[in-house]
């Protein structure tokens, strides 16, 4: 009677601690996949928000402007200091990134339009040696693609 009550308990135990792994893995971890989760249910907020999504893309639209207006600053009062250069292209790029998602859903054509010349912009500023030429134009290019796509968004709010 004891042998079989010591191997039902043994089988009990094993399946438990089966059953204890198997729902690990299932589970989502804390550090990646509830951050993931978060972020896409951020993104789906901002553009869910029919009021005021404008005024902050808008806000957001002049803070990218501001980048890369800081961003020819430096490349043209002192293209020797790379990492203040890389810095800026940093910046820009991040400033970007929060809008991103928001512009290519009103505008997919405009979008793509910005971002033929903005991300070669980035590109070339985070360069250990940037082509300060090419850099000048592209950033005037994307001045009036982002400074168009400004207008259009206030013309329709």
């Amino acid at each position: 009677m004891n042998k079989w009550l010591y191997i039902l308990g043994t089988i009990l135990f094993v399946a438990a601690i089966l059953v204890g792994f198997t729902n690990n893995k299932e589970m989502p971890s804390e550090t990646g996949d509830n951050q993931v989760e978060t972020e896409d249910t951020e993104a789906v907020g901002v553009s869910n928000e029919e009021e005021g999504s404008e005024t902050d893309l808008a806000t957001h639209l002049d803070t990218v402007l501001t980048s890369v207006n800081e961003l020819e600053q430096v490349f043209e009062d002192t293209p020797d200091n790379i990492t203040k250069i890389n810095e800026k292209g940093q910046a820009l790029e991040a400033n970007w990134d929060v809008i991103e998602k928001q512009v290519e859903e009103l505008d997919p054509d405009q979008y793509a339009d910005i971002e033929r010349s903005l991300y070669p912009l980035i590109a070339e500023a985070q360069k250990d040696n940037p082509d300060v030429d090419n850099m000048k134009t592209l950033s005037e290019e994307v001045r009036k693609k982002v400074k168009k796509f400004r207008e259009q968004i206030a013309d329709e709010s």
